[in-house]
């Protein structure tokens, strides 16, 4: 079986800049739909909480994380590791 998704989910908002979007109001504009669930859970590829030692987005369904001098990316509905 292969699934493909493109894109992401409808009522998915981003997570543009450090305080979520230009306002920062630290708050997310999405639409949440219930129910509501854990899609997946990666302990290896979480990011530390320091102040300043990461920055994190989240765009069209992707995770851009920097972190210490290093860029990655996952897909923010499966975990899967994109770069």
């Amino acid at each position: 079986m292969l699934l493909v998704r493109s894109g992401a989910l409808p009522g998915a908002a981003d997570w543009s800049h450090a305080e979520a979007n230009a306002a920062s109001t630290g708050a997310s504009e999405d639409e949440l739909r219930s129910p509501n669930a854990v899609l997946w859970f990666g302990a290896s590829q979480r990011w530390h909480k320091y102040p300043g030692q990461n920055q994190v987005r989240v765009s069209g369904g992707r995770l851009i994380v920097y972190e210490q001098g290093f860029l990655r990316a996952g897909d923010v509905y499966t975990g899967r590791k994109i770069w």
